[in-house]
């Protein structure tokens, strides 16, 4: 079974896109690697909220997944973040390469900026909503 976090991936890492035009595909999962050339997004999933009717499972999940956009200038950190809300806003469908997920709506739920002063990094933070059903996924 293909998980959300693959399909995301995936989805990311389509080169036909402005986004991965900017990123060149330098997306991680969980944390940045040490001497990483930048742009750069990491990914992960935050908290998943699933959704019950009459006491059963009903397939429905809402993850909220962030993604965190670096750069060494802001200008650029910027652009890589709303090329990334292009990209997944709104989006509803089939989500992913090889491994896909069916059924999919993505809503922005929040953004914000940071400095990191030990690295250097500015960093735009995204928080997405990614609606799914968990009982329809592919591999």
């Amino acid at each position: 079974m293909a998980t959300l976090e693959k399909a995301l991936f995936g989805e990311l890492k389509k080169t036909e896109t402005d986004y991965y035009g900017l990123t060149e595909g330098r997306i991680y999962f969980l944390h940045l690697p040490q001497s990483v050339t930048l742009p750069a997004t990491v990914y992960q999933r935050i908290s998943t909220q699933r959704h019950h009717a009459f006491q059963a499972d009903v397939d429905l999940s809402r993850p909220r997944m962030q993604l965190d956009h670096y750069s060494t200038q802001y200008p650029k950190a910027k652009e890589t973040a709303e090329a990334c809300r292009k990209l997944l806003q709104n989006f509803s469908g089939t989500m992913g390469g090889v491994n896909t997920v069916d059924n999919v709506a993505v809503i922005l739920t929040d953004e914000s900026e940071h400095y990191e002063e030990d690295t250097g990094y500015y960093r735009v933070r995204q928080d997405y909503f990614i609606f799914h059903d968990e009982g329809n996924n592919n591999e």
